[in-house]
C-alpha cells in the first residue's frame, strides 16, 4: 500500500526530481524529516530515489512495518513470527485484541430493550405473539413493560389518554392485518395511525410497520385520478400503501427537535432474483424485493418473530421476510440491515484484517493527510475500534456545544468491521454509521472511500 501511494503521488518529468531542485545536498536532510510525516513530502517525491530517502528518514513506523509484512504475506512469504514481534512492540498495535469478538448476538443480548407500544386488532396472531415475546424477553432481561393498543379502538380514544398510554413509549410497532376469522379491514388502521403519531412523546423516535410486499407494487406519494372521478378500484396492497405513505409524510414533517426513524418489515411472496442473506434456505431476508414471483409467504410467527428481532437488534432499514418457519440465525440474517452494510469480504484472519483497515486508514487519511486527493470531498476524522475503524466525516458547520467530540457527530461515516463469527468464515464488513436526523447519505465520498479502499486491498490480497 506504501509503495501503491507513492506511484499515485509520482509525476514524471524528464529534467531530474523537482525535489532536488528545491533543495540544496546540505539542507535536504534536515527537510526530509521535517516534512517526512506529512504530504508535501510524498508529493515532493517525484522519483524512486526521493521515496526510498523519505521512508528512509521517516524510520520505518511500527505501522508501516505491519502493512509492508501483510503484504509479503499476501504475495507467500511467511512473516507472521515477524508481525507478531512488532504488534507486540508497538504501542498503538499492542492493545489489538488476541482474538477479534463477534459483533452479533452477544452485542444484541447486552443492548437493553426500549419500552414499545404493539399496536394491533385485538385477537390478530402477529400483534398478540408480538406482545407475548416482547413479554417474556422483559421478563428475562428486565426493562419496562410492553403497551398494548387496539387499532380498533385507537382512533376513538381522546388523544390525552392516548398521549398517558404512550408517553414511556420509544418505539411503536404497527400491526394492522386482520384476524383470520375476519374483523376489522387494514384500511380502518389508517385513522388509529395518525393518533397514534399524534400523541407519541418526544421519547418515540421509530415506527417499525408490518406490510405486505405487494404494496410496493404501486407508487407513493402520486395523486390518484381515477380515486378522483370514481372508477379505477382499490389496487391489492393500496390499503398498506396508504400506511406506508402516512408514516413516510410525518416523518419529513418532523424536525430535528422530534425525529421519527421509520422502517418497513414487509411480508409475502418476492420476486424471483431478489437479493436474499442468511444461512437458513428456508427463510431469507431480503432487500429491495418488489412485486409477486417466487417465494411463499413466511407463517404469522415468523412475521413476529422478524419483527421482534428488528428491534433487538437496532435495524436501520427496512427489508422483506420470507419463506417457511424454521430456526434462524436472526443477528446474521438482519447484519446487512444495520448501518445498512455497504460491503462485506470473507477473510482468512480477521485480526489481520482488522490490523490492516486500521493502518490502512491512518496511512492515507490519518491527521493532516488531505483526503480530496483520492475523490474524497468531505475532510475525514479516524478512530480506531477494537475490530477495525470508524471513519467520519467532519461536520462542515461551527461546532455547538455539545458536538466538539468524535462521538458527537453526526455527519455520517463508515465504520469497518472484522468479526469472527461463532462455526463461521471470519469477514470484515463496511456499513454506514452516524448519519443524524435528515442529514444527506454521502454518496460521492462514500463511493471515493470505497473505491480507494477495495482497490487497495484487492492489490494487497488479491480479492
Amino acid at each position: 500500500a506504501l509503495s501503491a501511494a507513492a506511484a499515485v503521488r509520482r509525476r514524471t518529468s524528464g529534467r531530474g526530481s523537482a525535489f532536488r531542485r528545491q533543495v540544496g545536498p546540505r539542507d535536504r536532510g534536515a527537510r526530509l524529516a521535517r516534512l517526512r510525516d506529512s504530504d508535501e513530502a510524498w508529493e515532493a517525491a517525484d522519483y524512486a530515489d526521493d521515496k526510498e530517502a523519505l521512508e528512509e528518514a521517516r524510520g520505518g513506523s511500527a505501522e508501516s512495518q505491519v502493512m509492508r509484512a501483510i503484504q509479503m504475506e499476501a504475495a507467500g512469504t511467511s512473516v507472521s513470527d515477524k508481525v507478531e514481534g512488532i504488534l507486540k512492540g508497538s504501542g498503538t498495535w499492542g492493545t489489538m485484541p488476541s482474538v477479534i469478538p463477534s459483533a452479533g448476538p452477544s452485542a444484541a443480548a447486552a443492548r437493553p430493550l426500549p419500552c414499545v407500544a404493539i399496536c394491533g386488532f385485538g385477537g390478530a396472531a402477529v400483534g398478540e405473539l408480538l406482545l407475548q415475546r416482547f413479554r417474556s424477553e422483559v421478563s428475562a432481561r428486565g426493562g419496562e413493560e410492553p403497551v398494548w393498543v387496539d387499532l380498533a379502538e385507537a382512533a376513538g380514544t381522546p388523544l390525552e389518554s392516548l398521549q398517558a398510554a404512550l408517553e414511556k413509549c420509544e418505539v411503536a410497532l404497527l400491526c394492522p392485518a386482520q384476524r383470520t376469522d375476519g374483523g376489522p379491514p387494514v384500511s380502518e388502521a389508517l385513522g388509529a395511525l395518525k393518533m397514534l403519531l399524534a400523541a407519541g412523546s418526544e421519547r418515540m423516535l421509530k415506527v417499525v410497520l408490518h406490510s405486505r410486499n405487494d404494496a410496493r407494487g404501486e407508487k407513493s406519494g402520486g395523486f390518484d385520478v381515477g380515486a378522483m372521478f370514481g372508477f379505477g378500484g382499490q389496487q391489492p396492497g393500496s390499503a398498506w400503501k396508504q400506511l406506508e405513505d402516512e408514516i413516510t409524510s410525518t416523518a419529513r414533517t418532523r424536525t430535528s427537535r422530534r425525529p421519527l426513524r421509520h422502517i418497513v418489515v414487509r411480508s409475502g411472496s418476492v420476486a424471483e432474483g431478489a437479493t436474499s442473506t442468511g444461512g437458513d434456505a428456508a427463510l431469507r431476508c431480503i432487500a429491495d424485493a418488489t412485486g409477486d414471483g417466487a417465494g411463499a409467504a413466511p407463517p404469522e410467527a415468523v412475521v413476529a418473530e422478524a419483527l421482534f428481532q428488528s428491534v433487538a437488534q437496532a435495524v436501520d432499514v427496512g427489508f422483506t421476510v420470507v419463506g417457511s418457519e424454521g430456526s434462524a440465525d436472526w443477528p446474521e440474517l438482519l447484519s446487512p440491515f444495520v448501518g445498512p452494510e455497504v460491503w462485506r469480504c470473507e477473510v482468512e484472519d480477521a485480526r489481520r484484517a482488522a490490523i490492516f483497515v486500521q493502518q490502512w486508514s491512518d496511512e492515507f487519511f490519518g491527521k493532516g493527510k488531505s483526503a480530496a486527493r483520492f475523490g474524497v470531498k468531505t475532510k475525514l476524522e479516524l478512530r480506531p475500534t477494537e475490530a477495525g475503524v470508524v471513519v467520519k466525516f467532519r461536520p462542515s458547520t461551527p461546532l455547538m456545544e455539545g458536538q466538539a467530540s468524535f462521538e458527537a457527530w453526526t455527519e455520517g461515516g463508515l465504520e469497518f468491521v472484522a468479526e469472527a463469527p461463532a462455526g463461521g468464515q471470519p469477514r470484515l464488513r463496511i456499513r454506514r454509521c452516524a448519519y443524524g436526523w435528515k442529514v444527506a447519505i454521502k454518496e460521492s465520498s462514500e463511493q471515493a472511500l470505497l473505491d480507494k479502499f477495495k482497490s487497495d486491498w484487492k492489490e494487497t490480497f488479491g480479492k
